[in-house]
């Protein structure tokens, strides 16, 4: 069954790219702004988001905020070449940073690793 994914870039190629990683496994809607990506997760349930965390003139650890306010067990992973704020965001509960440059099947592990871990998750938590 595929998964949505959320994903918040503004740059186009990078955008295209997780696209066609992900276009046979799972659903990938993206976002160029938080507004935006609040939007689309509070109209359709995310399995999982990855977002930038320099998003022309807005704040990535500001969308990150408003997510774990909106449901704070949606699994998140940043991607930033900004690896001086990687503590920062796993302290705000972010799930995985990955830094730019990365390897394309690096995030699909880490995308497909998480989106099982939280399926496990929900099946015991249903199950009790």
């Amino acid at each position: 069954m595929k998964k949505n994914i959320l994903f918040l870039e503004n740059n186009a190629f990078m955008k295209n790219l997780v696209k066609a990683v992900f276009k046979t496994q799972h659903n990938v809607i993206t976002s160029d702004c938080i507004s935006d990506a609040i939007q689309i997760f509070s109209n359709v349930r995310q399995d999982l988001i990855i977002t930038d965390l320099n998003l022309d003139g807005e704040n990535g650890i500001d969308f990150v905020n408003k997510i774990k306010d909106l449901d704070n067990d949606v699994p998140i992973i940043i991607l930033s070449g900004e690896t001086d704020a990687k503590i920062q965001c796993y302290l705000l509960g972010v799930d995985d940073f990955i830094a730019k440059p990365f390897l394309i099947k690096e995030l699909d592990l880490r995308v497909n690793n998480l989106l099982k871990r939280s399926l496990e998750y929900y099946c015991k938590e249903y199950n009790h």
